[in-house]
């Protein structure tokens, strides 16, 4: 029993896969994604530095300041692949945006915490903010500058000249 496809699948298997845009500012996306990404690892490492002050400030014990550190980390490793989810369904720039949203309207509730448990739900808020940021801040990235001569494209956001006997060609091709 063979099965011929019908028309549309004809036509949908023969067509070439669409290729998106190269952005009109690459060194600008690359600036962007690092500067998100390290808002998102910084914020992890730095309440360290500050953890004994916090903790005079806030009068917490050291059980209680490490909810300071997990209240941040926790939401950000269980919602990362969820975050990359919805960056690939509603849009990567989008999601990006939402989570440098949500992040810092959250500083100023850990900034302003009058107690531990007010800080402890601004981090979880930061991690959720930070579980957006990082796989779509990549996501961009790797989108951006795919192909062969990255490094050359990255930092001058011009193509790279053609290697001697090289065709201009050889370029659009990949």
């Amino acid at each position: 029993m063979s099965v011929q496809p019908i028309d549309c699948d004809r036509a949908l298997a023969s067509a070439a896969p669409a290729q998106a845009e190269a952005p009109a500012h690459p060194p600008l996306v690359l600036c962007t994604s690092i500067l998100a990404s390290s808002l998102a690892f910084i914020d992890g490492s730095v309440v360290n530095v500050g953890l004994s002050a916090i903790g005079q400030d806030l009068a917490g014990r050291g059980a209680d300041l490490s909810w300071v550190i997990n209240g941040y980390l926790l939401p950000l490793s269980l919602l990362l692949l969820l975050g990359g989810a919805l960056g690939d369904h509603y849009g990567r720039k989008r999601m990006l945006l939402a989570g440098i949203a949500v992040f810092a309207l959250a500083a100023p509730l850990c900034a302003w915490a009058p107690q531990l448990s007010v800080l402890v739900a601004g981090r979880v808020l930061q991690g959720m903010g930070a579980a957006l940021v990082l796989p779509n801040s990549l996501a961009i990235l790797s989108a951006t500058f795919e192909g062969k001569n990255v490094a050359k494209r990255s930092v001058s956001g011009r193509r790279p000249a053609p290697r001697p006997g090289q065709s201009d060609h050889c370029w659009a091709a990949g």
